[in-house]
C-alpha cells in the first residue's frame, strides 16, 4: 500500500502560488475522474485549461524541476534596439535582468507571473552594447537592474538570486502588490509575540528597527536570506521589534543602543545572555555571527537585567494568540481503501 503522506512542494522558494492536492479519497473521487487518474501516484501539471502529465523520476527535485519548466512567463526579451520602447512606459516599475543564458530561468519566469499586474519584466541577452551602457559585466553572475516609475536611473540588485530576496526587493517599489505569508519576518509587538516567538523558541534572533526604512527594509533581507540558507536557522526563532515604539523594552533589555540605525541581537530567553552584532550586514557575516552562538565562537553578555525577569512588553494586547491544540486522532486505513476503489495503473 502507498502511505498517506503529503506531497511537500520543493518549489515553494521559487514560485509562491502553487497548489497541490491530493485526489486519492472519495471526497475527490471526482476530480480523480475528472483527470483520468488511473493509479497513484500521479501528478498533473495545470497551465490555464492546459494539463500536463508529468512521467519522470520520482523525485522531489525532478518533479519540481518539471513543474518549474511548465510557468507562463512574461518576460520581455529586450535588446539596445529595444530598450528605450521598454523603459519609456515609465507608469509602472520595470525590472531587467542581464544574463547570458539564452533560456529564461525559472525563478524570473515564476517572478514575471507574480509581478504581471505591477511591473514590466525583461531579459537582456548577451548584449554588449546595452550591458556596457549599464556597466554591467557579463563575466560575473546574472545582474538585475530596477527602473522605479517614473525615474529611468536604475537600482542595482546586489542581493542573492533566491526567489524570497528578490521579491521581497522588488516589492519596496510595488508597495502596492500584498506581501506574501513568508516573505518577513514575524513582527514581535506586545508579550504575546514575545512569548509566542521567542520565548517559545529559547534562541530568538531580533532586528531592532530604527527610523531609517531603507536600512531596516536591507537588514530585514539579510536576515531573511540567512533564516533561508543557514543550515543552523531552524534552532533560532526570527522577529522584528521597532526599536521606536518600544525604545524603553530595548534600552531595559540590550542597554542604550543608537536608536538611529538598526541593530541584531540574538538572545537566549533561558540563560537570559545575548549577543549584539557588530558589522557589514552580509549574509555571510550575519550567518557566522549567529552560528557562532552554539559554537561559542561568539560572546555573549547577560541582558541588563541581568538575573531579574527580562523586562516585559505591552500586555493591554494579545496579538499572537497560541494556535489552538490539534486533537490528536487514530491511524486510519481510509487513505489505503480509497486508493483500492480505483483501478491501480499497471503500466511501465
Amino acid at each position: 500500500p502507498i502511505p498517506c503522506v503529503p506531497w511537500q512542494s520543493q518549489t515553494s522558494g521559487q514560485y509562491q502560488r502553487r497548489v497541490h492536492g491530493d485526489a486519492s479519497d472519495d471526497a475527490n473521487r471526482e476530480i480523480a475522474q475528472r483527470f483520468g487518474v488511473q493509479g497513484f501516484p500521479t501528478l498533473k501539471v495545470v497551465v490555464g485549461k492546459k494539463t500536463i502529465d508529468y512521467n519522470g523520476e520520482r523525485t522531489g527535485k525532478a518533479m519540481a524541476d518539471f513543474a518549474l519548466s511548465k510557468l507562463p512567463s512574461f518576460v520581455k526579451k529586450v535588446t539596445s534596439k529595444t530598450v528605450d520602447e521598454f523603459l519609456g512606459k515609465d507608469t509602472q516599475v520595470r525590472v531587467l535582468l542581464f544574463t547570458k543564458k539564452k533560456k529564461t530561468a525559472p525563478l524570473y519566469k515564476a517572478l514575471s507571473g507574480q509581478f504581471k499586474d505591477y511591473a514590466a519584466m525583461g531579459e537582456v541577452v548577451s548584449d554588449k552594447t546595452l550591458a556596457k551602457k549599464y556597466g554591467i559585466d557579463y563575466s560575473s553572475s546574472s545582474v538585475i537592474l530596477v527602473f522605479p516609475k517614473g525615474s529611468t536611473d536604475p537600482v542595482i540588485y546586489d542581493g542573492s538570486l533566491k526567489a524570497k530576496q528578490l521579491r521581497k526587493f522588488l516589492q519596496r517599489y510595488v508597495p502596492e502588490m500584498p506581501v506574501a505569508e513568508g516573505d518577513s519576518l514575524p513582527k514581535i509587538l506586545d508579550q504575546s509575540c514575545f512569548k509566542q516567538i521567542c520565548e517559545k523558541k529559547g534562541l530568538c534572533v531580533v532586528l531592532v528597527t530604527s527610523p531609517d526604512a531603507d536600512e531596516n527594509a536591507r537588514t530585514h533581507d539579510t536576515l531573511m536570506e540567512v533564516q533561508e540558507t543557514l543550515s543552523q536557522a531552524s534552532l533560532f526563532a526570527f522577529g522584528v521589534v521597532d526599536g521606536q515604539a518600544n525604545r524603553d523594552w530595548v534600552s531595559k533589555t540590550f542597554g542604550n543602543l543608537d536608536e538611529y540605525m538598526p541593530h541584531l541581537v540574538v538572545m537566549s530567553v533561558p540563560k537570559k545572555r545575548y549577543a549584539h552584532y557588530f558589522g557589514s550586514f552580509s549574509a555571510s557575516s550575519v550567518g557566522d555571527f549567529i552560528s557562532g552562538i552554539l559554537n561559542g565562537k561568539t560572546r555573549t553578555a547577560p541582558l541588563e537585567s541581568k538575573k531579574a525577569d527580562i523586562p516585559k512588553l505591552s500586555e493591554e494586547t494579545e496579538l499572537c494568540k497560541p494556535a489552538p491544540k490539534k486533537e490528536k486522532k487514530e491511524k486510519s486505513t481510509d487513505c489505503v481503501a480509497a486508493r483500492l476503489r480505483l483501478p491501480r495503473h499497471t503500466g511501465d
